[in-house]
Order: structure tokens, then sequence, then C-alpha cells
């Protein structure tokens, strides 16, 4: 039985729907300034159009908000891999393999959950592995 086959459109539209999931989760917990923890370089940007980090930030640099979208589709474009978290712990950010992303820190509102189904994607409880123990 063959499969179906990934367009690049098919590809970009579906990363737009995480990335525009994570900036309302991030809007909603206030903004706040992300940390990006634990960074690893993963491997080269394949090519596709869109605004992505080329770069991967520095171990506990600063994510303002206008570098997030970038750096959202590096990581799930796998350039690079990073949490990225909140100073007070009230907004992580964590990127697993083939496209899982991890929002924790506070509930999620109606209106992530809404930009989420939306764009066609999923959303259940789960811990994150990624976290790092309190």
């Amino acid at each position: 039985m063959a499969g179906k086959v990934l367009t690049v459109e098919a590809y970009l539209r579906t990363e737009e729907a995480y990335v525009e999931t994570v900036m309302a989760f991030h809007e909603d917990a206030g903004a706040p300034i992300l940390c990006a923890c634990g960074v690893e370089a993963a491997g080269s940007d394949p090519g596709l159009p869109g605004d992505v980090a080329k770069a991967p930030p520095l171990e506990g640099q600063a994510v303002r908000r206008g570098e997030l979208a970038a750096l959202i589709r590096a990581c799930l474009r796998e350039i690079f891999w990073c949490r990225l978290e909140a100073e007070d712990g009230g907004c992580a950010i964590h990127f697993g393999y083939d496209f899982y992303v991890y929002l924790t820190g506070r509930d999620l509102t109606g209106r992530v959950r809404d930009v989420a189904h939306a764009g066609g994607l999923f959303l259940e409880p789960f811990q994150s592995p990624y976290a790092t123990p309190a």
C-alpha cells in the first residue's frame, strides 16, 4: 500500500500551524523573555522557504518574542535543538522528535486550543520528557 507524498506546501502549512500555536501559547503566558537551554546542533538547513534562524542561540541566551517564530521553525526542521524556558517557570516550550512540541507551565487557554485545532493539530495532556526537575 502506497503512502501519500508530503509536499513542501503541506509541510509548510503544518509547520505554520505549529508556529501559530506556540506563539499563541507564549502570548497568553504574558510573552515572557525565554532562555535557550540545552542547546544542541543537529543538522543542516533543508532549504525550505520561510523565516528561520540560521544559527542556534547560545546556551542561556535570552530569546525575545520577535525572534521566536524563526527559532521555532529551526527546531522543527531539526537545524538545532533547545528548550525555551521563562525564568519564572510560567512558560516552557520543548521540542521533541517527529514534530512533538511540549507546552508547559500554564494551562492552555481556549484560544490556544482553537489556534491548534484550526491548523489541524491535536493537543493532549502530557508531561514533557525534557522537563528538568524543580
